[in-house]
């Protein structure tokens, strides 16, 4: 009898499972038209700022990116209860009497009760609380405060505002502006506690060395709603402020606020550097020569990126 070993024979392979790093993307005519007329955004410019890999995924091909539900839900409740609390209020001089936190109760209940019914799990019922408790405390310890030491008049909530600029098409949507002492502020609200992700480093960015914006820049939001708001009221930029309101911080008082700048005597000077920015990074979307590039830090940004399979980095 033969061995049977005679008719086994290894085989091998060579496996490399290290990722390959994505080849660049060039921009067909059919892409170029579309990125011609493609109304930009704060949050479209801030994916192509990161990756532009991200931004090519996400707004040119339209692929979904996965969402996290519940902060997704506890962001859309925050915005929500604040626009229905403030939309009676606008137009006029807010006083103490307006900030009644009952009522705010009220609104936070029916938003639940609408998505949930009457008898709420337990899970859902500690969130409304803690929501409720949370924008409470909002009123009480910052918004109460705050009119009683300057003039507060809501002027909108939910703004938006569609422009053209140099040929390039815009969409914006401001959350709240109202008018401090006369003077005018947007305001955008983030139930993050944290403000490094949003933060523009003046010191570490150069507008003539490209390499520097990612690191220097956190969001172009502020900026781009400067630009939409200044366009739409045919103002000057120097004429408004801009400030993130940060729900998510345990204390929430005056702290909470993160201005777009910190310094009101630099403020035109860094407003000009954002403003190049922004078409810079608008010429180069649009350039049919500039293919899109993968992010150069792929070991930060690319473990928690939706679109790292297709990319493969």
């Amino acid at each position: 009898m033969r061995d049977s070993k005679e008719y086994i024979k290894s085989i091998q392979y060579s496996v490399k499972l290290k990722p390959s790093h994505p080849k660049p993307l060039e921009k067909t005519p059919t892409v170029s038209g579309f990125l011609q007329n493609f109304p930009y955004s704060a949050s479209s410019l801030d994916s192509y700022l990161s990756c532009p890999f991200k931004f090519y995924y996400r707004y040119v091909l339209r692929v979904k990116a996965k969402e996290d539900n519940a902060d997704l839900y506890i962001g859309n409740i925050v915005h929500e209860a604040l626009y229905k609390y403030f939309q009676g209020k606008t137009q006029r001089t807010l006083t103490e009497n307006d900030l009644n936190t009952g009522e705010l109760d009220l609104i936070i209940a029916n938003l639940f009760e609408k998505r949930y019914g009457q008898n709420l799990p337990g899970n859902v019922y500690l969130l409304r609380r803690q929501i409720r408790k949370h924008l409470a405390d909002f009123i009480e310890n910052y918004q109460i405060p705050l009119v009683r030491n300057c003039s507060v008049e809501v002027i909108h909530l939910e703004h938006q505002i569609n422009f053209i600029k140099n040929s390039y098409r815009f969409f914006a949507k401001l959350d709240r502006v109202e008018k401090r002492n006369g003077r005018v502020t947007i305001i955008d609200y983030k139930t993050s506690s944290n403000k490094d992700y949003l933060r523009i480093n003046f010191n570490k960015l150069d507008v003539s060395i490209r390499d520097t914006w990612p690191d220097a820049i956190g969001s172009l939001q502020l900026p781009v709603y400067l630009l939409a708001y200044s366009e739409a009221e045919k103002t000057c930029a120097e004429n408004i402020d801009c400030l993130f309101l940060l729900l998510g911080m345990t204390e929430l008082n005056d702290k909470i606020e993160a201005p777009l700048f910190n310094n009101s005597e630099e403020a035109e000077e860094e407003d000009a550097i954002l403003q190049t920015v922004i078409w810079e990074l608008l010429k180069e979307i649009t350039d049919i020569d500039q293919p899109f590039l993968p992010t150069d830090k792929p070991r930060d940004l690319c473990p928690d990126c939706d679109f790292r399979y297709i990319c493969s980095v």
